[in-house]
């Protein structure tokens, strides 16, 4: 009691609390998920602190949909100065691309990822060093990672020197050290670098890693390496992106190295793979714009994610016209289905005369699957019509799948001010894979109500 009125009369104080609240009209079962992040802070200080409670009684798709969790989920301190930060106990950190590793959140494909451990950070001018030491955390769709002994079997030691030798030009190198713990101990040693380069309309980015060390997928030493590469091209509306990655038996299972695809999925996520994508953003007439892209990401002929993709742009008051074509392959992936074909067109329409935008979106999705040696072909409609407004918008969508099921909902979404929100949903929604920063999770069918309140203080 001491420690909180000495909190709450020393420092500010802000926050966020969330309430998700889920019943499946099927099972006849309830979710319930509230979470609060509560910050405390004093000029250069910081302290912040995560609460969560999480109730799934049913135990209904735990795997997805989380483990009942009441308590402390997350926290940490940090203290930022004129040149120089510390953070301690939980904190999030990625070199460069993720391609050692990335401590992230992300909310789409449920992913939560930090460090337990301390950073430190030097800075003078353009130039800083940083120091680090951490274990992993992570959570997947509300289930925390778990082995026989501890929590967490590995941990990440390392630091980064970086250089700004001009105004245009900086230049990154470092040593991360990763050791495994498991019958006895197993270490890799990544060597690190970056270049950035701006010049004009140009721009360079290059990233290498060198790995040495025990792969624990091969069970012996071995060597690695990986490059990530992006040459951009920018003058006046028009841009041309390069981008070119190769990995060989570089990644840790917390890589998550940049995504070729617009599904943001990552084919081996550093592992094995030889990837590259153009990219080309450009105006035809006064009123058009257009996006054409092209990528893969391969291992050999046994993997692939190869992506043709095309999107138009009409922006004329009242009218706001998106347009867009994507031609995708699967190969082992790493989704629900050894390979896939997949076509879709996408229509969005906007009328922005009132107050009260309405819209409309028309999607149609073909697909072919194989599961085995024969193919299962079908199509995937969604219809979605929509009112827009500053404080928020309402909405109804009509989706089928594979099985020609109807899926039919409504959704409501309003803004009371800056501190409250509220969002409303009610009806039947198929199941998907839903990608994001280079990671996939499942997404089951769902038919019931869902109701989520934001509230910052």
């Amino acid at each position: 009691m001491h420690i909180l009125n000495f909190l709450l009369f020393t420092f500010s104080l802000s926050g966020i609390y969330t309430l998700d609240f889920w019943k499946f009209k099927g099972y006849n079962a309830n979710w319930i998920f509230n979470n609060a992040v509560i910050n405390f802070y004093e000029q250069d200080f910081n302290a912040e602190i995560e609460f969560r409670f999480l109730e799934n009684p049913e135990r209904y798709f735990m795997d997805v949909y989380g483990e009942d969790f009441q308590g402390i989920y997350r926290k940490g301190l940090s203290i930022e100065r004129e040149n120089f930060r510390l953070w301690l106990l939980d904190y999030y950190f990625t070199p460069g691309k993720g391609l050692v590793f990335s401590m992230t959140r992300d909310e789409i494909v449920k992913l939560d990822r930090f460090f337990e451990g301390i950073y430190f950070e030097y800075y003078s001018h353009k130039n800083s060093i940083k120091l680090f030491y951490g274990k992993p955390v992570q959570y997947v769709n509300y289930v925390r990672e778990k082995f026989y002994l501890s929590d967490s079997l590995t941990e990440f030691l390392g630091g980064i020197l970086q250089l700004g030798l001009s105004k245009n030009l900086n230049v990154e190198t470092g040593y991360i050290l990763n050791e495994n713990y498991l019958s006895q101990t197993k270490k890799k040693d990544f060597y690190y670098s970056s270049i950035s380069l701006n010049y004009a309309f140009l721009s360079f980015y290059n990233e290498f890693v060198f790995r040495k060390g025990y792969d624990g997928n091969v069970l012996k030493d071995t060597f690695g390496y990986g490059e990530y590469s992006q040459f951009l091209i920018t003058k006046n509306s028009f841009t041309l992106s390069l981008e070119f990655s190769m990995y060989n038996m570089l990644g840790t299972s917390y890589s998550l190295p940049p995504s070729m695809n617009h599904y943001g999925l990552s084919l081996t996520k550093a592992r094995k793979e030889t990837g590259y994508r153009i990219s080309f953003l450009f105006p035809l007439f006064k009123h058009f714009n257009f996006d054409l892209e092209f990528s893969n990401s391969f291992y050999r002929d046994e993997k692939e994610i190869r992506e043709i993709f095309g999107e138009v742009r009409f922006n004329r008051e009242p009218f706001e016209i998106t347009t867009s074509y994507t031609d995708i392959h699967f190969l082992n992936a790493g989704i629900d289905v050894i390979e896939r074909y997949e076509k879709k067109i996408n229509f969005e329409l906007l009328f922005e005369k009132f107050s009260l935008t309405p819209g409309i979106v028309l999607e149609y999705r073909f697909r072919r699957d194989y599961v085995t040696s024969i193919p299962e072909e079908y199509t995937e409609p969604r219809v979605v019509f929509q009112l827009l407004h500053s404080k928020g918008s309402v909405s109804y969508t009509y989706q089928t799948d594979k099985e020609n099921t109807i899926y039919q909902s409504f959704e409501l979404l309003y803004q009371f001010n800056y501190f409250l929100s509220v969002y409303f949903y009610a009806g039947k929604q198929r199941a998907d894979i839903v990608c994001s920063g280079g990671m996939c999770r499942y997404e089951p069918a769902f038919e019931g109500y869902k109701f989520r309140l934001d509230f910052n203080f």
